[in-house]
């Protein structure tokens, strides 16, 4: 059903939500557009099974899924992709796990239980406070943020943001004292947020009065503001500013900073991706360049492990999943070659006062890509072959015996010997007869 849609089919998903929808007749037709293929992208989503022996039919399909998309029509991801099947009960129904009947259900595995005779009670009283399909699908949004993976990164992000701000009064309802919010919000913090969407849609002035702070947080977690009648509920600037003035104890944002448990990347990804690509490469081509050895580069990278480390453990340690896991790798590959990198460079680009001549024989003497590479006593510099390089012009020369190699170092910034030039020594005849 709905798979290619007829012109016939189109209108009558257009009269089912103009005479049972509401908030569709509040939008403009820019907006109406932009709802109807939507829902139509849910609808096809969703595996819709209908139980006792009740028929899936088109009204049931497109108020179902109109509920979720008013919902997060303000939400980049409205799709709700963790929940794939949704199952349409006649009336309320008995839940054998809990031994219950329920006129609901949500389930972290990905299900959807409605009544259909509660689901339409919900919107023949559109002001009564209570609307079953937005509950439930309330409950459906938080739980694929829980459970999901293509969840709405904006709202993922700023929940908890809106449950600081609502903490006071869920505490209140909780222990029973009364509140603007039906009585059954109190029963948890999951309870609570689907309550309060109910509330949000079906009595947005009530709220707005009531529970400012809730209200209009609300608003930025679903990033629509039902008030906003003539603006197809759009949260606008100037309604963020303007709420601001007053000076509440939680002012507003007027963007949401994604947190990067719920963002697909981190600055430790970029910061290991430059760690790879440039700092490994270049940390080694200074190393060539350097009279320094393994075991104090091995210092520098466990002194920017350790450093790094301890900087950054606060910042990642409060972040689930993602940057958190990958942070040994990032110290490892991102912060200790970006550290080893800059203070190489840093040696390398300012010099001290000092220079340093060494003198070796070449024990032998290979000829690799165009250069000779001397080999010297003891392998000595083994490591440093940018040291040991040497070009000539012909392979005749390269045959001469008992060369000997002195290297001229400068001494870098932080003390570290840079090579500023080689010369190739051959001993008098009288030197290589005594030999």
């Amino acid at each position: 059903m709905f798979g290619g849609l007829t012109r016939d089919e189109v209108d009558e998903i257009r009269v089912i939500l103009t005479d049972r929808i509401p908030y569709y007749n509040g939008l403009s037709d820019a907006a109406q557009k932009k709802f109807f293929s939507r829902l139509i992208r849910f609808i096809k989503s969703k595996r819709f099974i209908g139980k006792e022996g009740l028929k899936i039919t088109p009204e049931i399909l497109v108020m179902v899924g109109a509920a979720a998309i008013q919902l997060t029509f303000g939400l980049e991801k409205y799709v709700i992709a963790h929940f794939k099947v949704i199952m349409i009960f006649p009336g309320t129904f008995h839940f054998r796990l809990l031994n219950k009947d329920l006129k609901g259900g949500a389930s972290p595995r990905g299900t959807l239980w409605l009544s259909w005779e509660a689901f339409q009670h919900g919107y023949e009283v559109p002001d009564d406070k209570r609307n079953l399909g937005l509950h439930e699908m309330a409950h459906a949004l938080k739980l694929d943020v829980l459970k999901g993976g293509e969840f709405d990164k904006a709202f993922a992000s700023y929940f908890d943001n809106w449950s600081d701000v609502s903490t006071e009064e869920f505490q209140k309802m909780k222990k029973g004292e009364s509140s603007f919010l039906r009585k059954y919000g109190g029963t948890n913090r999951m309870e609570f947020f689907a309550v309060a969407v109910e509330h949000f849609f079906e009595a947005p002035e009530e709220f707005q009065k009531e529970l400012p702070d809730i209200y209009n947080h609300l608003c930025v977690l679903l990033n629509q503001n039902p008030l906003n009648v003539r603006g197809d509920f759009e949260l606008t600037t100037s309604y963020i500013k303007k709420a601001n003035l007053k000076r509440r104890k939680f002012p507003l944002p007027e963007k949401i900073l994604l947190r990067y448990e719920y963002a697909d990347w981190h600055w430790t990804y970029s910061l290991t991706m430059v760690g790879i690509m440039y700092a490994i490469p270049m940390s080694v081509a200074m190393f060539e360049k350097t009279r320094v050895t393994y075991e104090e580069i091995g210092f520098l990278i466990a002194v920017a492990v350790t450093v790094g480390g301890i900087l950054h453990y606060p910042i990642l340690s409060k972040i689930k999943g993602g940057p958190f896991s990958f942070f040994p790798l990032y110290l490892i590959l991102g912060c200790a070659p970006i550290v080893c990198t800059a203070l190489l460079q840093l040696n390398y680009a300012f010099e001290l006062p000092g220079l340093l001549v060494e003198t070796h024989t070449v024990t032998k003497q290979s000829w690799v890509g165009g250069q000779v590479i001397y080999t010297l006593e003891d392998r000595k510099y083994d490591d440093h072959e940018e040291f040991r390089a040497y070009n000539r012009p012909s392979r005749m020369e390269v045959q001469e015996p008992y060369l000997k190699l002195r290297l001229f170092f400068k001494k870098g910034l932080l003390g570290y010997w840079i090579i500023e030039s080689r010369e190739l020594i051959r001993p008098p005849p009288e030197e290589k007869g005594s030999e």
